[in-house]
């Protein structure tokens, strides 16, 4: 990615990452539809954003509680700003992220007629194939890196052992979500191509920049806190949550927007 080329100048390419990785696509959604969003619109995505940042901090801080992921500074240069138990950078990732999901929301609703993938995603494609194709053929690259400290690291899979027991604390939350989902689908009344469009570009995302993660030692899963298989190093689990998350942050802007905002 060239962005790391400027990161690793400044020393600083975990937040380099989230903040272009997640910050310049809500930009560029902003731009091709600011002048569409109305006050209404800006009001629920101000509300949605409170909650997200309520929401996402809470299941950080039960993820850390029990060690389902960890952090590591040996290759890859972070602040140096710890949050509640964790480096800044994993809150701001948590923070961008419904930002970058709001924005698309309320620009793509916007489009009164959607029936197929605009141009922009069929390249997002087209990208995420090179992007991941540059990734899995490099996996040498974190062979040095020092994930954590302790006996039971796998720095090959991104991956370190901690806890007596296996409890994959993850799925959990993860079915949860599922049900609430099940649940909201009744009240939803927009256009789930739209919702389909965002939580695709939000995925590819989402995807690039915790491979990324996991290649510059940022980012490691505890074994025994998921379920144990791992795919290009990230576990089997995380791949349902770049969908489910941003699913569930479209009906909750649609659902509050229409209910409390009179979004329309």
């Amino acid at each position: 990615i060239s962005t790391n080329v400027i990161a690793g100048q400044i020393g600083l390419n975990y937040i380099w990452t989230v903040l272009m990785g997640m910050g310049l696509p809500a930009l560029v959604a902003w731009f091709m539809g600011r002048k569409n969003l109305t006050i209404t619109d800006w009001g629920v995505f101000f509300a949605f954003n409170v909650f997200s940042i309520i929401s996402s901090t809470i299941i950080e801080i039960i993820m850390i509680h029990f060690d389902t992921w960890g952090f590591s500074n040996a290759k890859c240069r972070l602040i140096g700003i710890n949050f509640l138990g964790a480096p800044i950078e994993e809150y701001i990732y948590w923070w961008m992220a419904p930002i970058l999901v709001g924005i698309m929301y309320l620009v793509f609703r916007k489009i009164k007629e959607i029936d197929t993938f605009p141009p922009a995603i069929e390249s997002a494609i087209e990208y995420l194939a090179y992007i991941s194709s540059r990734y899995m053929n490099t996996s040498t690259s974190t062979d040095a890196t020092k994930y954590l400290e302790g006996e039971g690291v796998s720095p090959n899979e991104g991956a370190y052992v901690r806890g007596a027991k296996k409890f994959p604390t993850w799925i959990w939350i993860q079915i949860l979500l599922i049900a609430v989902l099940i649940y909201l689908k009744r009240y939803f009344k927009g256009n789930w191509l739209i919702v389909l469009q965002v939580s695709f570009i939000f995925a590819c995302v989402a995807f690039i920049g915790e491979l990324h993660a996991i290649d510059y030692g940022f980012w490691a899963y505890n074994k025994q806190r998921v379920l144990g298989i791992f795919i290009f190093r990230i576990p089997i689990e995380q791949y349902p949550m770049y969908v489910l998350s941003p699913m569930f942050e479209c009906l909750v802007i649609d659902i509050v927007g229409r209910r409390y905002f009179k979004l329309r």
